[in-house]
């Protein structure tokens, strides 16, 4: 009787968690500073998808701007890749641990985030680009 009950609040659970497709940011080799996403703009294209992940190339000036919806919910962390030559995974970082994915966050369609070292990142902490 137990496990049905455990079975049931599971399933009832399960229609209240949104889930999200992963993210797979691509950013320019070489490329160092804040990087703004917008979403859901008239006349943008639409993110590509790969295996059920959505694909955002940044631009060499650090922006995308897409006619996608922002997802919100749950799913796999985002990851991050810097692409050129080659493509070599970005790891997210914590302070004193390395790492250049920094203070990623979403807002009213924009998500935003910084590409550099944590040195790079305290300088530009207050020189974040606002969506139009």
């Amino acid at each position: 009787m137990k496990a049905l009950l455990l079975i049931l609040c599971l399933v009832g659970l399960s229609g209240c968690v949104k889930f999200k497709k992963r993210s797979l940011f691509e950013i320019p080799e070489g490329f160092s500073g804040w990087v703004l996403v917008q979403f859901e703009k008239n006349g943008a294209a639409p993110l590509p998808e790969r295996d059920g992940e959505r694909i955002v190339t940044i631009g060499r000036n650090g922006r995308a701007v897409t006619s996608s919806p922002l997802e919100e919910g749950w799913s796999r962390l985002d990851e991050f890749y810097f692409v050129g030559s080659q493509r070599t995974k970005i790891s997210v970082s914590e302070h004193g641990a390395g790492g250049q994915v920094w203070s990623q966050a979403n807002g009213a369609g924009y998500t935003i985030f910084f590409i550099g070292s944590e040195q790079e990142f305290e300088k530009a902490k207050l020189q974040y680009p606002h969506p139009e």
